[in-house]
């Protein structure tokens, strides 16, 4: 019996994360110097949201953390995760076996969900909404903070650390 897949990855982002990305991008491709990586992120008016720091011997850039903006960016990603797990199920209801891989970006936010049960409680009432059968189709979803990787089991509401 064949069984069909529905992967979705994804990077969720909130603040400034993405620019992070896309300039340690730019300053690699430009060959920007180290003494010049400051004046190169005011250029580009990030200089404000964004902070320079060594690891390592090495140039790393992060966002500034912004407690004000904690509960907002907390409210973000999980209205991110749920647009995600809304989109799988209408465009792979097919599928037997569905996946999102959600990598966190602003894990300084995230990091802890000190309440997974309650995470995922609110994740299977908002399923619940959507659909009202699961049988037949498995829903994962696989969340990478930082270093650890949790795995929450839609269909049955649970999760494990993998």
């Amino acid at each position: 019996m064949e069984r069909l897949s529905g992967v979705e990855v994804t990077k969720i982002y909130v603040g400034y994360d993405w620019a992070v990305e896309l300039l340690m991008n730019e300053i690699k491709e430009y060959r920007i110097n180290r003494e010049d990586i400051e004046g190169y992120l005011e250029h580009k008016k990030l200089g404000d949201k964004l902070e320079i720091y060594e690891d390592g011997g090495d140039i790393s850039i992060s966002p500034k953390i912004f407690p004000m903006l904690e509960k907002e960016y907390k409210l973000k990603i999980k209205n991110k995760i749920l647009e995600k797990i809304r989109k799988q199920m209408d465009n792979y209801e097919r599928c037997d076996i569905n996946i999102i891989y959600a990598e966190i970006t602003s894990p300084e936010y995230f990091d802890d969900i000190t309440d997974l049960e309650g995470f995922i409680n609110e994740i299977s009432c908002f399923i619940a909404q959507l659909r009202k059968n699961l049988e037949g189709v498995k829903y994962y979803l696989v969340i990478k903070m930082n270093r650890k990787w949790i795995m929450l089991d839609l269909n049955d509401a649970n999760y494990t650390f993998l």
